[in-house]
């Protein structure tokens, strides 16, 4: 299973397994500290050099949604096949629910106006003209 780390020190003492860092000072390049005792530090540097880790959530989305940093972490073996599968089941579980719940409220907010209309027009809706 893996962990995420969110403070650089965690590090200290620990065996790096992979490490790529991006070349340019990029906030949309994902950098990646793996070690072989299963823990992973992803992360951007800003313009000022200021590190930024991604907490878990943020990570396994960032992997959920960036398919060079996922086969990156495949190829390596940072990760493997079950561990995404498991991430991609978590989203999909999670867009269901928000996609369940908006279509909910819509419904609802449907129903009210049906309600404030049947009320004003007296329930009648036949189209007399």
């Amino acid at each position: 299973m893996i962990e995420f780390i969110t403070d650089s020190q965690d590090l200290v003492g620990k065996k790096i397994k992979y490490c790529n860092f991006s070349n340019m000072v990029d906030m949309s390049e994902i950098n990646v500290l793996a070690t072989e005792d299963n823990f992973l530090m992803l992360f951007n540097i800003d313009s000022s050099l200021t590190m930024r880790c991604l907490s878990e959530p943020l990570g396994k989305r960032a992997i959920y949604r960036n398919n060079c940093l996922k086969k990156e972490l495949l190829n390596e073996d940072v990760i493997t096949d079950e561990y995404v599968k498991k991430i991609e089941k978590e989203f999909e579980e999670a867009n269901k629910r928000k996609a369940d719940e908006k279509a909910k409220k819509e419904k609802e907010e449907r129903y009210k106006l049906y309600l404030e209309l049947s009320k004003e027009f007296g329930g009648d809706f036949n189209d007399e003209e």
